[in-house]
């Protein structure tokens, strides 16, 4: 996995043992949130958590530190009455901190957190040799539930406040906190569908995203063909502009790309071939980018149609990978890795990229479209990837 590939690679963990520490720096912890909590404890499950991080939080400890009031002088009686001089000693020092991501939900998220600001807690206490009353779990648990609900982060990602909120605040579902959660899943989904465009403008323009650029490109062009005529006396817009300063905000540079295509009629017998001859025409020819067409790279039978069996594709995806990165028959002095593939039914497309040009590359996208032809538009469908 390339995330936890970054994480053993990071640089906290390269100069851990040049300080003097032993272990890495920067771990990971992975719970599988759906698998623990889908049984019949439900949501209580997630405090399995507990088990995976318990060592660590016992080893972060906390902030502890000793304020003592310093007067001006250190007779009682003759003590000034001036504003008094505070100190503090620190005690006990915090060594690490928890960072709790979710693939895509700030809920889960939030529940985790409660758990582990639980366990920090009782870890304070502890050394205490203290014991905190049930009316302050009730409170702990209303201010993380309310974090959930009102956090502006998750309106805005999502558009509601966060979902199991019922269990955050009471320890259990109830049957009122499913009935909030699917209102919430039904807004969500009302508002991922209908009315998210505005938000994700918004963000894109923030971001300067290139999305956002090409969108107001192509509404000037657009409105300028419906006024032709005049639009040799108007001021230069946005585009005119921008193309003048280009040279303010980028570089260009010259890139080799290789596309090819390939029917397979549905076979899978050539994969084991060699393909050097196909992808390596050329001695001394690097390109940048190699994209791989496929066509009837599955049979077009209807079970395929309808579920389509990925294998097929990747099986042809390694093969190319192997034939693009063998030193000795395509002389690429680079590793090419995949950048992107996709697969609707018989029409499959692969983009390899040289490992050191993919710092130049961001917001990578794909579609796949199946278009009706024929008779009327009515039989038949042609794809495209």
């Amino acid at each position: 996995m390339r995330y936890q590939q970054h994480v053993q690679h990071s640089p906290l963990n390269q100069t851990a043992g040049s300080i003097g520490v032993t272990g890495n720096r920067l771990t990971t912890s992975q719970f599988d949130f759906h698998a623990e909590t889908k049984g019949p404890g439900g949501y209580e499950a997630a405090s399995m958590v507990r088990r995976l991080i318990q060592d660590k939080a016992d080893s972060f400890a906390y902030l502890l530190c000793d304020i003592t009031d310093k007067s001006r002088t250190t007779d009682m009686d003759v003590r000034s009455n001036g504003p008094s001089r505070q100190e503090s000693t620190v005690i006990l020092q915090q060594e690490g901190i928890f960072r709790t991501n979710c693939l895509d939900c700030l809920d889960r998220t939030n529940l985790i957190q409660t758990i582990i600001s639980q366990m920090a807690l009782e870890l304070f206490l502890g050394h205490r040799s203290e014991r905190a009353p049930a009316d302050f779990w009730v409170r702990h648990a209303s201010l993380w539930a309310d974090n959930g609900d009102l956090k502006a982060l998750s309106k805005i990602y999502a558009g509601t406040g966060a979902l199991k909120s019922s269990f955050t605040r009471h320890g259990k579902m109830s049957l009122a906190g499913a009935i909030a959660d699917a209102r919430k899943s039904a807004t969500r989904l009302y508002i991922n569908n209908f009315a998210d465009k505005g938000r994700q403008i918004t963000i894109d323009m923030l971001l300067n995203s290139d999305r956002f650029i090409y969108m107001i490109q192509s509404t000037i062009m657009l409105l300028r063909s419906f006024k032709s005529g005049t639009t040799q006396t108007r001021k230069p817009g946005l585009p005119q502009l921008t193309w003048r300063r280009t040279h303010e905000f980028s570089t260009s540079e010259t890139i080799c790309i290789w596309a090819g295509t390939f029917n397979l009629n549905g076979k899978g017998s050539g994969v084991r071939e060699d393909l050097s001859a196909w992808l390596c025409p050329s001695a001394g020819v690097e390109p940048d980018i190699v994209a791989v067409g496929f066509q009837e790279i599955v049979e077009l039978s209807p079970q395929q149609v309808m579920s389509t069996d990925p294998v097929r594709r990747q099986e042809w995806e390694e093969a190319v990978r192997l034939t693009i990165n063998n030193k000795k028959k395509c002389a690429s002095r680079d590793e090419y890795v995949l950048l992107r593939s996709g697969q609707l039914v018989g029409a499959a497309l692969v983009v390899f990229v040289k490992s050191s040009a993919l710092k130049n590359i961001k917001n990578v996208e794909g579609s796949v479209k199946k278009v009706r032809t024929g008779a009327s538009r009515r039989y038949g469908k042609a794809y495209g990837v």
